[in-house]
């Protein structure tokens, strides 16, 4: 099962995965989730293989801790690995994709978010409307970084 958000941004890419990137600050603009670190000890930088701590909260419900490993971190893009225990269960792979895009001569970003969830609890995943919480989620955190980068732009 596949979730997929996109949204605008009136800034360079560079200045949108800054901004991202910056995870002491979500806990001032991140709905969705409210708190991100590095988990991983003696890790400075969110690199592949990096384990992070991200407090996530879907609206109306209560703040959960996850524990996802970084999977890529480079100019384009940005993923990780969360699962459930066992990868049978539950597995979801989050991007957070920079795509420079052309206007009318400005550089702009389209960000794409997605998350593809494999496993048997998948299918619970949707049936409990989890699903759709979660991309009203990632549409907030969209929305939310748009307004934080273009404040600063």
């Amino acid at each position: 099962m596949l979730l997929n958000t996109t949204i605008i941004i009136d800034a360079k890419p560079e200045k949108v995965r800054e901004v991202f990137l910056d995870f002491k600050k979500h806990s001032q603009w991140n709905p969705f989730f409210t708190d991100i670190k590095i988990y991983t000890p003696g890790s400075k930088s969110p690199q592949p293989g990096t384990q992070l701590e991200i407090k996530m909260k879907l609206n109306g419900g209560n703040e959960n801790i996850m524990y996802p490993i970084v999977l890529e971190n480079n100019p384009g893009s940005f993923k990780w690995k969360g699962k459930l225990l066992f990868d049978f269960l539950f597995v979801g792979i989050h991007s957070f994709e920079f795509i420079p895009l052309d206007i009318d001569g400005q550089t702009k970003t389209k960000l794409a978010q997605s998350e593809n969830f494999s496993g048997i609890l998948s299918y619970v995943f949707e049936w409990t409307g989890l699903k759709d919480k979660t991309e009203t989620g990632f549409n907030e955190l969209n929305r939310a970084l748009k307004s934080q980068v273009e404040q600063d732009n």
